[in-house]
């Protein structure tokens, strides 16, 4: 369920903001999570990026480690740049491309958390 909302959500946010994806186009990049037992695998094609949970018999071209901290950090907003300073997170592959995929990441937080409080709003339970 919370791959297809990331997917769902990151996909919607290109599409309304007309995100160019062309350093990301044709990659698959892999982010990992060990403390959670967390895995993706993302993989961008034609301006689209489709979460996958397993790819079997490919190679990814970036990989991304990174620790529950950090990746909690990253949808709360810190920039890839701070968890590398802090030696929080591990990336094997080109940095542009990771950077390409935590700013999307990032954005698509801010956008379900619009998605979550429009209908609690409409039921009077938010007040914001």
């Amino acid at each position: 369920m919370f791959r297809l909302a990331i997917e769902k959500a990151l996909n919607h946010l290109i599409n309304v903001n007309n995100i160019d994806l062309k350093l990301i186009d044709n990659k698959i990049i892999s982010l990992r999570v060990d403390e959670i037992d967390l895995s993706f695998f993302f993989l961008c094609l034609n301006s689209r990026i489709f979460v996958i949970e397993r790819l079997q018999n490919k190679k990814t071209d970036v990989s991304i480690v990174m620790n529950k901290a950090s990746f909690l950090a990253m949808f709360e907003g810190s920039t890839l740049e701070e968890l590398l300073e802090a030696e929080d997170i591990e990336i094997n592959g080109s940095v542009n491309t990771a950077q390409q995929l935590a700013n999307l990441l990032a954005s698509a937080s801010i956008l379900s958390l619009i998605h979550i409080s429009e209908p609690t709003r409409r039921r009077g339970i938010w007040d914001g």
